[in-house]
């Protein structure tokens, strides 16, 4: 009977680990395009085209569309605003990605130096940022930091 109680612990405590490792490792997967609506509703962002297909993402950022597995994206042609959400096939595309969104962000903080001092105080607040592993964003608009919480909270 011992011997029994013994056995039935041990696999109960295995089945515990799997559950447990299985719940640690999976990430959130995030629509990014519910997340861009949520945004555009909450934030009244006006003025702006969606980026249609991932060839439209290679021309304006030069990011391969072998490396996104999905995105939401709109830019401003009159503005400095710019959303760009993207989730990366992996961690590696996830990096390049990010490479890709900060020599946009870096060229952007450039063209601003040339508007008002409070376009250039917005673009110095803005970022590009990974969230688990293989989402990657760069969000350039009015309330930014407010925004970037609201992106955040679709991972929490």
């Amino acid at each position: 009977m011992n011997k029994t109680i013994r056995v039935a612990a041990a696999l109960m405590s295995m089945v515990c680990v799997f559950i447990f490792a299985g719940c640690s490792s999976e990430a959130k997967d995030v629509d990014l395009n519910e997340v861009l609506n949520t945004i555009n509703s909450e934030y009244q962002i006006e003025n702006t085209t969606a980026v249609a297909d991932k060839e439209k993402l290679n021309t304006l950022y030069q990011i391969a569309e072998e490396d996104v597995e999905s995105f939401a994206a709109e830019i401003s042609e009159t503005e400095i605003t710019e959303i760009i959400l993207v989730k990366a096939v992996d961690a590696e595309a996830a990096t390049r990605v990010s490479e890709k969104l900060q020599i946009r962000l870096n060229g952007k903080k450039s063209q601003a130096a040339s508007y008002e001092a409070e376009v250039l105080d917005l673009v110095k607040q803005c970022e590009v940022a990974t969230n688990n592993d293989v989402y990657v964003r760069l969000i350039v608009a009015d309330n930014v930091k407010e925004i970037t919480d609201t992106y955040n909270s679709f991972f929490e």
